[in-house]
């Protein structure tokens, strides 16, 4: 089942999926890793275009990602898989197999995301 398809994009780094905020823990100030807005804002474009399915996937899956880009391939699963969480499968911890096809292009070229998932037999 073809679940995304997003062309002329631009996929967020993972340098940029967190941000640092403070909060008051016993008294003291720490800091905490929050996630960014530019990560949950990548999240909703990816959750706008999923095909979901009649029902959640209930079974292990396995996850196929065919992305043009110039970043790493991780900063790119993370993100997917996160934004499928309830919509296509119950929770990411299903996935038994994840396969990722990477064409390198040019840094300021459109990216593009291609996404399969399939429930195991």
């Amino acid at each position: 089942m073809k679940v995304i398809h997003i062309s002329n994009t631009h996929l967020i780094g993972i340098n940029k999926r967190y941000s640092v905020a403070q909060k008051r823990i016993n008294g003291r100030i720490v800091p905490i890793l929050i996630l960014s807005n530019d990560y949950r804002k990548q999240l909703k474009a990816f959750q706008k275009v999923i095909v979901r399915p009649k029902e959640l996937l209930l079974g292990s899956v396995s996850v196929s990602i065919d992305v043009k880009t110039s970043k790493d391939v991780d900063c790119v699963v993370k993100a997917v898989l996160d934004s499928m969480n309830g919509l296509v499968y119950r929770d990411d911890k299903q996935i038994t197999l994840v396969v990722i096809k990477k064409t390198t292009i040019k840094r300021g070229q459109p990216e593009e995301l291609s996404v399969r998932v399939e429930e195991n037999q």
